[in-house]
């Protein structure tokens, strides 16, 4: 039986809207998700990690959630759970938007929420808490500090750095903008 690795796998969902790894040349498939209707799987750049939306079925109604699963240890983690009773979709056929941090520990994700809308939270991979409401009421954009230390958040004009080490409050920054959307680091951070 051959092993299952990241090195050169693709990710994709298939026409069960099941995820999917495979080779590169679409060999030695293996799906990571049951149960359920997913979508965007996102690589931690370590190529260790793959996060995913989906909606499960556990009792008779549907729960739309966040899952992380290990490719190397082949274990799933459901990370974050949206209300039930609020529209889940942040964009069409999109659950959660993601963005793994540079050194694949941290998770940035932005999801749908009944008192802020669209709310940025961050989940460390490597403790055992809640994934930390960080900024809501967006429209969000963001970026991650090479370092992984740290997230520049643009929200409508207002900018924040937010640790992501800590739960600390975010810094407003002193400048506003609504010229463009997405800041950017430079790569010596």
């Amino acid at each position: 039986s051959q092993t299952t690795t990241s090195t050169n796998r693709i990710a994709y969902v298939n026409i069960d809207n099941q995820i999917v790894t495979a080779n590169e040349d679409g060999t030695n498939k293996h799906q990571i998700s049951s149960n359920g209707t997913f979508s965007w799987p996102t690589w931690s750049p370590d190529s260790k990690k793959i996060a995913y939306s989906g909606i499960t079925k556990p009792n008779t109604y549907d729960e739309i959630g966040l899952f992380v699963s290990s490719i190397i240890d082949k274990t799933t983690k459901k990370i974050y759970v949206n209300n039930p009773d609020v529209p889940a979709l942040i964009a069409p056929k999109i659950l959660h938007y993601t963005m793994w941090s540079p050194n694949s520990e941290r998770l940035m994700f932005i999801s749908q929420t009944a008192n802020y809308g669209l709310t940025l939270y961050l989940y460390n991979i490597t403790d055992e808490k809640s994934p930390s409401l960080t900024l809501g009421s967006g429209p969000l954009y963001s970026s991650w500090a090479p370092n992984s230390d740290y997230l520049i958040v643009h929200k409508h004009e207002n900018h924040f750095l937010v640790d992501a080490t800590g739960y600390s409050k975010p810094e407003e920054l002193p400048f506003n903008s609504i010229s463009y959307r997405t800041p950017a680091w430079s790569t010596k951070g």
